[in-house]
């Protein structure tokens, strides 16, 4: 598992989509997305069909990867949708895709993609 923050996330990711009135703008396509309006599906960290919502709970367990991410900062983000856990051991085929383009979006200025 690895802790994302869901804004970079949802930037990135494949379903995400601008192109909608729903939600302001913040629309998934995901078809495991059950959080809709008029057909639409809604971008929220809370009803990511492709993680659960981080809390401070995941930084003491060593199977996942903080990134970066502290324990004061998952616990001070919790109830805010501000962070994202998602599945790096035998991820769906939209996961990876999900993670994979996140990667890329976070790395995009490392000249070496992330492999430093």
């Amino acid at each position: 598992m690895k802790v994302v923050k869901f804004e970079d996330f949802a930037y990135a990711c494949p379903y995400s989509t601008s192109e909608t009135e729903v939600n302001n703008g913040y629309g998934c396509n995901h078809p495991k997305q059950e959080e809709t309006e008029e057909g639409q599906g809604k971008c929220y960290c809370w009803s990511c069909p492709l993680g659960i919502e981080a809390g401070a709970e995941d930084a003491d367990d060593e199977n996942v990867d903080l990134d970066g991410v502290s324990k004061d900062e998952l616990a001070e983000a919790e109830g805010n949708s501000e962070y994202l856990l998602v599945n790096t051991e035998n991820p769906t085929e939209d996961e990876e895709k999900a993670l994979s383009a996140y990667e890329a979006w976070i790395n995009r200025y490392n000249p070496k993609g992330g492999n430093l």
